[in-house]
């Protein structure tokens, strides 16, 4: 059971990481300032997914993981997203690192792709 709330905007984005409590956040990298959110949400320490389609790029993919995203997300693999975000959860729950499978989800698709 979860709640999703949805921010069309930077600055509705911003104001609800800042003013309510979430487990995780699933972040845009271009249009809203991705990057930017995913600070904020480390500040309130909200778990961040970097979601992209135009930011797709192996450069985006570290720079997400060192500016510390849980995980990053191509939008054609949206329909997997609950698998990913199970991962995320488990990582937690089990005291592993975030990424612990992102490899292994996403290495054909990199393989594929780049």
């Amino acid at each position: 059971m979860c709640d999703v709330v949805r921010a069309s905007s930077f600055g509705e984005a911003k104001t609800l990481l800042e003013t309510r409590d979430f487990d995780m956040a699933i972040l845009d990298i271009m249009g809203v300032d991705g990057y930017r959110l995913l600070e904020i949400a480390n500040e309130q320490k909200v778990i961040a997914i970097m979601l992209t389609a135009n930011a797709l790029s192996v450069a985006d993919t570290f720079k997400s993981f060192k500016k510390g995203a849980a995980s990053y997300v191509p939008k054609d693999e949206m329909a997997n997203i609950t698998t990913f975000l199970e991962d995320i959860l488990e990582a937690k729950e089990k005291g592993k690192h975030f990424w612990w499978r992102w490899f292994e989800r996403l290495g054909s698709y990199y393989e594929r792709h780049f």
